[in-house]
C-alpha cells in the first residue's frame, strides 16, 4: 500500500472531520482533489437526495460498527487496513455527529497508520461531541501519539467538557509523559478541572497528594510527601 500522506488542516471545513482525506484515499480513486463538502448543503427541496434501498438506518451502522470493534483482534492487519480506509472513506461526508463518533470509536481499537490519521483529524472536527469522542478513543488508544494529540487539544480547545475528555484521556493512556501535560489542567481556574486532572494524575504515578498546590509541586519535578491513608480517611470522614 501507498505511503500515507499527512493530516492537513482545510481552510473552509463544515461538519464532518477536517483533513486531507480525500488525499489519504487515493490509493483507490487516484484522485488528489479535496472533497466537496458543499454538496450535502446546496440540495435543493425540489433536488433532495432520497434514501435508496441500499441505505443502512443509523442505528444498524451503529450497531454494525460496534461488532466490527469487537472482531478488530481477530483481523489480520491487511484486513484491519481494508476496514480502515472504509472507514475513513465514510467519515469524510458523514453529517451525522453520532456516526462519526462511532467511527472513530471503531478506528482506536485498529492498529493502522490510517486509522492514527484519521483519529487526529477527529480532534477538529466543529462538533464538540465528537471531539470529545475522539478524545476518548485517543485515551483507549494509548501511546505517544495520543499524548500528542490530547495535550493538542488540552491546550487549544476552547469548550471545558472537550478539554476535560482530553485530560481525562491523558490519564487512560498510562504514558508518564502526560504527566506535564497535565500540568496545564492542574493550573486551571475551574474546580472541576483540576479534579480531573488529579485523577488522572494518579492514574499515572499511583501516587496520593492532599492538594492542588502539592500535585503541582510533583509536576514540575519536585518530591512531596505522599499522603498517608489515615490522613485520607480523615479528610473523607
Amino acid at each position: 500500500m501507498p505511503a500515507l500522506p499527512p493530516v492537513f488542516r482545510c481552510p473552509r471545513r463544515r461538519g464532518s472531520i477536517v483533513v486531507g482525506l480525500a488525499l489519504i484515499l487515493t490509493i483507490s480513486t487516484g484522485c488528489t482533489s479535496t472533497p466537496d463538502w458543499a454538496l450535502f448543503k446546496n440540495h435543493s427541496k425540489k433536488d433532495k437526495l432520497e434514501p435508496g434501498p441500499q441505505v443502512t438506518a443509523p442505528v444498524e451502522r451503529i450497531k454494525q460498527m460496534h461488532e466490527l470493534a469487537k472482531r478488530a483482534h481477530e483481523m489480520s492487519p491487511q484486513e484491519q487496513e481494508k476496514e480502515s480506509v472504509e472507514l475513513a472513506r465514510a467519515i469524510q461526508h458523514e453529517e451525522d455527529p453520532l456516526i462519526r463518533q462511532q467511527i472513530l470509536r471503531t478506528l482506536a481499537v485498529f492498529s493502522t497508520p490510517l486509522s492514527t490519521t484519521v483519529l487526529t483529524a477527529g480532534a477538529k472536527d466543529t462538533d464538540p461531541n465528537v471531539r470529545i469522542a475522539c478524545c476518548e478513543a485517543w485515551g483507549k488508544k494509548k501511546g505517544p501519539d495520543s499524548v500528542k494529540v490530547l495535550t493538542e487539544v488540552l491546550n487549544s480547545d476552547t469548550d471545558l467538557d472537550v478539554r476535560m475528555a482530553a485530560t481525562r484521556g491523558l490519564g487512560e493512556s498510562g504514558e508518564p509523559a502526560a504527566i506535564e501535560s497535565l500540568g496545564v489542567a492542574l493550573d486551571d481556574k475551574d474546580p472541576a478541572m483540576q479534579h480531573c486532572a488529579i485523577v488522572s494524575l494518579e492514574k499515572i504515578s499511583g501516587k496520593r497528594f492532599p492538594d492542588v498546590s502539592t500535585w503541582r509541586t510533583y509536576v514540575r519535578g519536585g518530591s512531596p510527601e505522599e499522603e498517608s491513608v489515615v490522613a485520607r480517611m480523615k479528610r473523607w470522614f
